[in-house]
């Protein structure tokens, strides 16, 4: 259906243990957009925010990454789908009160099985 509105939502926990015996946890949560501009073609926008949680988190901070994308994707058949967007990012390293930026353009491909 043409100009049809969706929005998901999608939440989890990641328990992380690194080669160095670090153990740290993470929370993340989803927020997406999406309306379908026609039968093929969808524009979507999503934010991704990971928070720290227990185990050992390093600092307080309020969230560790926080991820924003703005993408048109287009249907090429029943099982392809290609995706080309923008996306910034926002990081507070974990062991530093210091932050980077980041800007990229996204080409995603997803098949359905």
């Amino acid at each position: 259906m043409p100009h049809q509105f969706s929005i998901r939502m999608r939440g989890g926990y990641e328990y992380r243990r690194f080669a160095d015996a670090t153990v740290t946890g993470r929370a993340r949560f989803r927020v997406l957009l999406r309306r379908e501009l026609s039968p093929k073609l969808y524009a979507s926008l999503w934010n991704e925010t990971l928070f720290p949680v227990p185990p050992n988190v390093a600092v307080h901070q309020l969230y560790e990454i926080n991820r924003t994308n703005l993408a048109i994707g287009r249907s090429l058949n029943k099982q392809f789908i290609l995706e080309a967007g923008y996306q910034f990012s926002h990081r507070q390293r974990r062991t530093l009160t210091e932050f980077d930026e980041e800007h990229a353009l996204t080409v995603t491909g997803f098949y359905r099985f």
